[in-house]
């Protein structure tokens, strides 16, 4: 019992140092960790017209990194078992349609696609910006990467 007793006086100064100075003053939070996501409509992201180098309009862009909620429709060719599907304000496939038409979804980690008919919700990510597919032609400019998606 006193060896441990010396042990525990001896290492008292050094824990104390050590944990007064580990120890932050003040916690920085994440700006998603309280609130609501922001809702965003699909239409509205529909409707945006944009071309191959063309920027997009400043109030989509200042949305890139920010949590998003999004209420719409899988594009009805989303295969099942995929990592990511195409939503949309409408339920259809519109293969033609123009870009804008869609957001590409990335399914939360470790799930994949199960077609849903009706209305879903997703919560995520949003980014913006052209991105190519292996082709060359412009697979997406909008993209959320879910945290949550759940049928309405």
């Amino acid at each position: 019992m006193l060896r441990t007793c010396a042990l525990i006086l001896a290492a008292a100064p050094l824990l104390a140092a050590f944990t007064t100075a580990a120890t932050p003053t003040s916690i920085a939070m994440s700006p998603f960790a309280f609130g609501e996501p922001t809702e965003v409509s699909l239409l509205e992201l529909a409707n945006v017209d944009w071309k191959k180098g063309k920027d997009l309009p400043k109030e989509i862009q200042d949305l890139k990194g920010e949590r998003v909620k999004l209420v719409g429709y899988m594009a009805l060719d989303t295969p099942e078992g995929e990592t990511s599907f195409r939503m949309s304000y409408e339920s259809c496939s519109c293969s033609t349609s123009k870009v804008t038409h869609f957001v590409k979804v990335k399914m939360p980690k470790g799930e994949v696609t199960s077609f849903e008919p009706g209305t879903i919700e997703v919560v995520g990510t949003f980014y913006t910006g052209a991105k190519y597919d292996e082709d060359g032609f412009v697979d997406s400019v909008f993209r959320v990467s879910a945290s949550s998606i759940k049928a309405k």
